[in-house]
């Protein structure tokens, strides 16, 4: 290296290069920021439903934290936020 900074001005080779490491970088971005704002974890359930005052059996909490389906996972959080008994919890969800 010369202590030149790196440019992809005139050579096709480091324009590739960069312009390939510049898309993994947004995709991996991209990808991060959809994992962090749609995906509901057990535990936030699991803390609705206790601030909400309900007792949750193990029984329950097994059944939420074993939850693997992201999109049945936010319906059940849904559920959580506005049934009157834990026994509504799971209504229409599967």
């Amino acid at each position: 290296m010369s202590g030149q900074p790196f440019s992809a001005t005139g050579n096709p080779e480091r324009a590739f290069v960069r312009d390939a490491l510049l898309r993994i970088m947004m995709l991996g971005i991209s990808r991060g920021r959809a994992l962090a704002t749609s995906e509901v974890s057990p535990a936030a359930v699991l803390v609705v439903l206790q601030e909400r005052g309900f007792t949750v059996t193990e029984a329950t909490k097994d059944r939420i934290v074993e939850q693997t389906d992201p999109k049945r996972l936010e319906r059940i959080l849904r559920q959580a936020v506005t049934i009157t008994s834990i026994q509504e919890l799971f209504h229409q969800v599967y």
